[in-house]
């Protein structure tokens, strides 16, 4: 009867053991990482070529086995497949936590063009420079060379907008100096040229 009894209480020890094993395999599944996922896109999703990597403000989310969501620190992830030396559109940036992967997309842009920036204008042809009094500003046959900063230059008719100093039709005969002004871009150049006025 010792031995029997020994055996039922040794066989219910091997039995609890064994649903606690069970339980401890169940909990522990329910808690193992079962994905993740983008939560919040970073701040920054377009690059310049030669920019770097910014991930400010991204959240990372992981979903367990039982449903449960947890934050993944960022520094413990690997993050591969940003390459900054070529325009790209929807290069996918891999984040990966564990063995767990997750993506988003960025653009890389080439760098714009700068602006080239007025630096001089020069008459090039010349409008008319001899007037009857009372004869109003003709600039028709007049154009304007601009030169900008990348030494490029452009051919421009010179209107009567650019033109200042002319005299007013009832002025007396004589010669007068008239200012030409250009603004392009927030900047201004100037040059002039000599009217004559007789009767």
């Amino acid at each position: 009867m010792r031995i029997k009894g020994i055996i039922i209480l040794l066989v219910s020890f091997i039995l609890l053991l064994a649903g606690i094993i069970t339980i401890s395999v169940i909990i522990k599944n329910n808690q193992t990482l079962d994905y993740i996922y983008i939560s919040k896109f970073p701040d920054k999703r377009e690059y310049y070529v030669g920019e770097n990597l910014n991930l400010n403000g991204i959240v990372v989310t992981g979903v367990l086995k039982n449903k449960k969501t947890i934050p993944i620190n960022l520094e413990e992830c690997e993050i591969s497949n940003f390459d900054n030396s070529i325009s790209i559109k929807g290069l996918r940036i891999y984040i990966k936590y564990q063995d767990k992967e997750c993506n988003f997309g960025v653009n890389i842009n080439e760098l714009p063009k700068p602006v080239a920036s007025l630096i001089s204008i020069e008459l090039i042809e010349s409008p008319k420079t001899s007037y009857k009094v009372n004869e109003s500003l003709d600039t028709e046959d007049g154009y304007l060379l601009l030169t900008f900063s990348d030494n490029t230059t452009q051919r421009k008719v010179l209107f009567n907008k650019y033109v200042y100093g002319f005299p007013n039709p009832n002025n007396t005969p004589g010669t007068y100096t008239l200012q030409v002004k250009y603004t392009e871009n927030g900047i201004t150049c100037e040059t002039s040229y000599d009217i004559t006025v007789t009767e």
